[in-house]
């Protein structure tokens, strides 16, 4: 298992970045703690995405006080956290990613497709539990790229995008890859 991102991110804008994203550590473990961030961070990181097909991270929801209460209408408020993959590029050279998603009401394994400029979603998580527990996803990039686009991704990926929900503080530990 190779560790591909532990902490250490870009943003288009480096001021909302700083406000929104800060990075942590604990028992030694780094993490980027997100809150009430209302857009994604990324990291240009290339491995090979068919040797290295499993992505594993860890994610820790905080508690939700800020939507106690609140009534969720738009697909981006049912968002706790969102980790994208992106293993290729498009003709255009713009990364072409899936986006793992921690989802308030959608059904672990709901698939949505992203359309031309959109990532396809894959919900690995549902609901506001737990909270302050550190839980472990585990995602088959390779074989979840294929099928949504009917072709190998490129030789080398092209980065990982992490997007906090609104109104929610959420932790991201390392991500890493492996063989199996």
């Amino acid at each position: 298992m190779a560790v591909i991102w532990v902490v250490g991110a870009m943003q288009r804008s480096e001021t909302r970045a700083r406000e929104s994203y800060r990075l942590h550590s604990e028992q030694e473990v780094g993490f980027l703690a997100a809150t009430r961030a209302d857009q994604r961070v990324y990291k240009r990181v290339a491995w090979d995405p068919q040797a290295f097909p499993i992505v594993t991270w860890r994610w820790r929801l905080k508690p939700i006080t800020a939507l106690a209460g609140k009534k969720r209408v738009s697909p981006e408020d049912d968002v706790v956290a969102a980790v994208f993959m992106s293993l290729d590029t498009d003709l255009l050279v713009i990364p072409v990613a899936t986006k793992y998603v921690w989802s308030f009401t959608k059904a672990r394994g709901t698939t949505t497709e992203g359309g031309f400029f959109g990532a396809t979603e894959i919900v690995v998580r549902t609901g506001e539990r737990p909270v302050g527990e550190w839980v472990e996803e585990r995602v088959n990039a390779y074989e979840d790229f294929k099928r949504i686009h009917q072709h190998d991704p490129a030789a080398q990926a092209w980065g990982i995008s992490l997007l906090g929900g609104p109104g929610v503080e959420v932790d991201f530990g390392p991500i890493a890859v492996s063989a199996r």
